[in-house]
Order: structure tokens, then sequence, then C-alpha cells
């Protein structure tokens, strides 16, 4: 993964590389608008992280310069300066995403992973599924039948962190399909105006700013798999248009006439419960029943507390490779709060519990922004309060210094000089 990374400010760039190098990437640093388009003539990247405020080009021009120049390259901007109408004008332009400053490593770290073309998927991805209690290995079994299918659409539910998109990427890869991109789609992420073209394409001048035929996610992904999380998010009338796109398996892109046919298999996620959205008349009952040929519900990490202490091993495995350190043992007390909580962010906020703890070299456990609190409420007297806007920014901000010092300082002068 090769990253160019453009912001006049050298600290957010040099903490920006050390995110990317925990990554096993190599990234490269521009400090003004002219020294990104210089490094982008030289080198081929994979991904552009551009602030829009820069000291000798407009943010916008940049990126317009990127992508005519180097249309592979994935822009994701990363400004304090992002509102609807900015993020709107990028994707028009061509960016994939856009992160709002202050951000958190994990925003960085998920979005650069979610464009990433399969192989190039983080290792952690790539790992068995941990799979202990009955309703995993259920889901597991589940897998293994839909992956001898090679179009069938599924279907994943569940709340919001319990590993959907990791359930979709586990259906690929076990799939025929395991070589061809798997392509993610977050559609509450995408505004409404935005999101038919990002999924379908569309052709030069189809819209203002549309200078260039685009192609969309479907196309992108070609025969591999397409991802749409946050299906229950959808409009109607673009619940409609994919309807048909299922139905005859061929769309056409924004401005076109030309039917492409539809190769990728199509997996749907979300935390909405479809079936009540149907009779509210949110949701199509139609589309409903397309994509839930298999559908695939996960459990909340509460309902399945087998799997608790394999997953927070395997994290703290994980995130101690990427920093090359010991990895810290859980003492018995952290586990037996680890099974007593009730883990309202699920897996993902385990995940995050578990990266903290690794990062502090295991002096600091509990989660900062909603202390570990027992399921009985007796015992919940011996673990702090927090209050929880003052600790969530006292939480970043010790992660910046410890990242900034421990893995940026030794090496600050080559950075400053790439």
């Amino acid at each position: 993964m090769r990253v160019l990374i453009a912001d006049d400010n050298a600290y957010c760039c040099d903490f920006l590389k050390a995110v990317v190098e925990q990554m096993n990437g190599e990234a490269d640093i521009a400090l003004t608008g002219a020294a990104a388009k210089a490094a982008i003539a030289r080198k081929q990247y994979d991904f552009l992280l551009l602030d829009l405020v820069m000291p000798d080009t407009d943010g916008f021009e940049l990126l317009k310069h990127v992508k005519q120049a180097s249309a592979e390259t994935k822009v994701i901007l990363i400004s304090g300066c992002i509102g609807v109408n900015e993020t709107v004008r990028a994707m028009q332009l061509g960016a994939c995403s856009c992160i709002a400053k202050p951000f958190k490593i994990e925003e960085v770290r998920d979005i650069l992973l979610k464009f990433l073309p399969a192989k190039s998927a983080a290792a952690e991805s790539n790992m068995d599924m941990v799979a202990v209690s009955q309703p995993m290995r259920e889901t597991k079994r589940m897998i293994s039948r839909v992956s001898k299918s090679h179009a069938t659409t599924v279907l994943i539910t569940g709340e919001t962190g319990t590993g959907k998109e990791v359930i979709a990427q586990h259906v690929h890869k076990a799939s025929d399909r395991r070589e061809r991109p798997f392509v993610a789609v977050n559609c509450s992420a995408i505004p409404a105006s935005l999101i038919e073209s990002e999924l379908f394409g569309h052709e030069k001048g189809a819209f203002t700013d549309a200078r260039a035929t685009r192609k969309g996610h479907f196309e992108a992904a070609g025969e591999g798999t397409v991802f749409l999380d946050e299906i229950g998010d959808m409009s109607m009338e673009l619940q409609s248009k994919l309807l048909r796109v299922l139905q005859e398996r061929s769309y056409r892109r924004v401005g076109g006439t030309e039917e492409i046919p539809l190769k990728a298999r199509i997996i749907a996620a979300t935390n909405v419960d479809l079936a009540t959205a149907v009779q509210a008349g949110k949701f199509r009952e139609d589309l409903y029943y397309r994509l839930a040929v298999i559908p695939i519900h996960l459990r909340p990490l509460r309902e399945r507390t087998e799997d608790i202490l394999p997953l927070a091993e395997r994290f703290i495995r994980h995130f101690a490779s990427e920093i090359n350190s010991l990895a810290p043992e859980l003492s018995p007390e952290h586990m037996c709060t680890l099974i007593a909580y009730n883990w309202p962010g699920n897996v993902r906020e385990l995940r995050n519990v578990i990266e903290r703890y690794v990062l502090m070299g295991g002096l600091q456990f509990f989660a900062a922004a909603r202390p570990l609190a027992p399921k009985v409420t007796a015992d919940a007297n011996s673990l702090k309060q927090f209050d929880e806007s003052a600790v969530a920014e006292s939480e970043r901000k010790m992660i910046y210094e410890f990242l900034l010092h421990k893995l940026v300082a030794p090496n600050k002068e080559r950075v400053l000089a790439s």
C-alpha cells in the first residue's frame, strides 16, 4: 500500500504516516500542493490523504489534478472544514471518502482497509473466524454452504459493531470469487444525490462536474463481491432501481443508455429490522425478499460470551504485532471484567478496548468513553466513573502523543524531508 499525505501540518502528516506504516504501508509527505503534484508525477500511489486547505493550492483543484493525472489513486479528504456541500463536491470530483478533523486512528485505518483490493486486506481479516459459541459455529457452517453458490444474494443483519462486514469478507473469501475484488459501500455515508452515481457510475456530462465517464462500484467489482452496508438507509427511489438491477442482472450508468451486465455477487447488511421497516412502508417488500435469499443474523456479543476471550486474545496478538511489541497478558481480573461487561458496542467496542490496552502497554484497560461496568449492578461501584467528553478527549491526546513520540519522533528528520 503506497500513500501520499498532502497536508501543510507537519505533525498531522507525521501522525498519519505512523498509522500507514503500522499497517505495513509506505507513506510519503507533501507539505504543499506543488510538492503533491510533483510526487504524483514521479510515483503511482494507491491513496492520497488530502487536506482541503493548502498554502499554495485549492484542495478541490488539487483533487481534480490528481484524478486526471492518476485515475487509479483513491483520494480521501481529511480536513477540519468538511461540510455537506464540500462532501458532495468532493464525491463528484472523484473522492472516495471524507474524514473530518479531529479524527481517530481507527477512522483512518478502517477507510484505508475498506478501499484496499481484497488481496491487500489487513492480516486480521485473513484469519480464521472466531467461532466458539454455538451461534457463531452455525454462522460458520452457513458461510461454508453459501460459498458453494456462485451468485446467491446474502443479507446479514445484526446490531452495530457485531462484525457484519467481516462476515461478508469471509463469504467472499470462501467462494470462487476470492481472487476478485471485494468492494464495500456504506450506503449511509454517501449523500443521497451521489449514491446512484457511486453504485452505477456515470457518463461524461451526466451532471455538473461529470467531466469524464466514471465506473461505479458495481462495474469496478467485476466478478467479485459488492457489499452494501447499511442497506436499510437507502432511499425508496434507489431501492426500486436496485431491485431492477437484481432482477435483470444489468444496469445503466447515470446518463447512459448501454445495459451493463451485473457480474458481481451482492451482499447486503443492516442494523435495521427490515421486516418492521417493510410494515412501516420504509423498505420495499419485494427488495427485502430479493436480498434475503440467504439470511445471516449475527447475535450481539452479550449473547455469545464464549467468544469474548478468544476475540480479545486475537486482537491482543494483532495489535502487538502492528507495533512490534510483546503481547500483554490478560489478568484473571481483566478476564472476569470482559466477560461480565454488557458490550453495547459489540465486537467493535471490544476491539477498541484491546487496542488501547496494547498501545498503553497494558497500563490502561478500561474504556475511557464508557467505563467497563459488570452486568451485576452491585459490582458497579468497584469501577471508576469518567466524565465522557473530558476523558474521550484525553484518550485521543494520549494515543496521539504515544504514536508521535514512540513511533514518529525517532525518524522525524527523515519523515519531514521525504
